[in-house]
């Protein structure tokens, strides 16, 4: 099972937030489809309705995978994108984007139970791409995440975003000890809200 540690960006731009290009309108949907060493899926993505959780108001995300449904929580904040844990409310949300940072590089540390992890993104603009026909500025976030005590378990993970669209690819390699997983999620439908 992948799940997306992150669907985060950051961006340079002041003219820019992050929700030119992480769309959180109720309805919009995506569908990629997921290749990796153990199998082949379909995930779909669904923007909910917000919610609040705990105090603050958050963006659900829900997806299924292999008929299982679970739901990830976003809140954007201007020139952040934060996940907010519903399972621990009163916690603050930990900050998958900075944007506008130096060098375009950012770092957090938080623990998940007592398993502590440590998050360090880094953004790159790659300009126009052809994304599903369209011509779109398209971002590149690259995360690289270290859990546990000693850094048993790293996660480095590369995300492509479009104007618009949203995540469209993301590449995933994690390595604990000898063991190694690859993934690869590819947008293959985009539906945007019909709610105003």
């Amino acid at each position: 099972m992948l799940l997306p540690f992150v669907l985060a960006i950051a961006i340079s731009a002041q003219s820019q937030n992050v929700a030119d290009y992480f769309p959180v309108n109720p309805g919009t949907k995506w569908t990629l489809s997921q290749d990796s060493d153990r199998s082949k899926d379909e995930v779909i993505y669904t923007a909910l309705a917000p919610v609040k959780v705990g105090k603050l108001m958050a963006n659900p995300i829900q997806f299924s995978e292999q008929g299982v449904d679970r739901t990830l929580y976003y809140r954007l904040d201007g020139q952040a994108l934060l996940t907010v844990d519903p399972n621990q409310p009163g916690n603050d949300p930990h900050p998958l984007i900075r944007m506008n940072t130096p060098s375009n590089k950012w770092h957090f540390d938080y623990l998940q139970e007592t398993e502590p992890i440590n998050v360090d993104g880094e953004l790159q603009k790659l300009g126009k791409r052809n994304v599903l026909g369209t011509e779109r500025d398209v971002l590149m976030v690259i995360l690289r995440v270290k859990m546990g005590n000693k850094s048993e378990l790293q996660i480095t993970q590369t995300t492509y975003y479009a104007q618009g669209l949203g995540m469209y690819q993301m590449d995933m390699e994690q390595t604990q000890g000898n063991s190694h997983h690859r993934a690869t999620q590819t947008l293959t439908k985009f539906e945007p809200s019909t709610s105003k």
